[in-house]
């Protein structure tokens, strides 16, 4: 257990730092001037709708520029927030998971049941994570009003879903099927060199397409997609660890 015990020491960092950048993002106004953003958009939405060929795409380009020349760090230190409160459950989840035996001490598991939740949790996280980026996006006022910019990210979201749940659930439960015991999660190579490298190569792409949601954690919506980012990572790395494994 001492190789965990960072895990009870880190939830309480990750609390205390996401309940202060919540608190800072409700401190700190939304613009820099809010009277002067009030008549910079007032002015852009007349000179939009009041003409008889409006220019969408030009809008938009001016309405981002009013944005930028305004706008405070108010919803970066919200995200990060939301993120480091939305972690410190993950990494409270991973430590309860190693307490009862769940997953061993090399960070890997057979069980199936344990591999179905964390692929069902990863998926809805993932999914809540683009839905809530364009949604929270919308509900902040960075976005023209005149833009369709929810439904195109929420249905893709949806659609998406059953998709990524097949894929994760190939990639995590059929090796399964396999009576091997679990190599550690960072092996460079199991039972031969030639079978390492074609796992690997198989593994690898799903692998960094993953792990490159980890990237949205300061992002809208982050708190959800980088925590579903990381169970998805976790659970390809273990299905690549039993393929590497040796035969109980």
């Amino acid at each position: 257990m001492r190789r965990v015990a960072f895990l009870p020491m880190l939830a309480p960092i990750l609390l205390i730092t996401g309940a202060v950048m919540v608190v800072l993002a409700f401190l700190t106004p939304q613009y820099t001037d809010p009277l002067s953003y009030a008549t910079g958009f007032d002015a852009l939405q007349a000179e939009l709708y009041g003409s008889t060929d409006p220019d969408f795409g030009a809008a938009s380009e001016a309405f981002h520029q009013l944005q930028d020349r305004h706008h405070t760090a108010k919803w970066f230190y919200a995200d990060m927030g939301y993120a480091a409160l939305a972690w410190a459950a993950l990494v409270l989840m991973a430590a309860s998971a190693r307490k009862h035996g769940w997953i061993s001490v090399r960070w890997t598991t057979r069980s199936a049941g344990v591999l179905i939740v964390t692929c069902l949790l990863a998926v809805m996280l993932t999914t809540v994570g683009v839905i809530a980026s364009a949604f929270q996006a919308y509900t902040r006022a960075e976005l023209p009003p005149w833009a369709d910019s929810l439904a195109i990210p929420l249905m893709g979201a949806l659609g998406f879903s059953p998709i990524l749940l097949g894929v994760l659930g190939l990639l995590s439960l059929a090796p399964l099927a396999l009576r091997q015991r679990p190599a550690s999660l960072f092996a460079l190579r199991g039972r031969g060199h030639g079978s390492s490298v074609l796992v690997t190569l198989v593994y690898l792409p799903p692998l960094l397409l993953a792990g490159s949601g980890l990237l949205s954690v300061a992002d809208s919506g982050g708190w959800a997609l980088s925590t579903g980012s990381a169970l998805m990572c976790w659970l390809i790395l273990n299905g690549r660890a039993i393929w590497l494994g040796e035969n109980d």
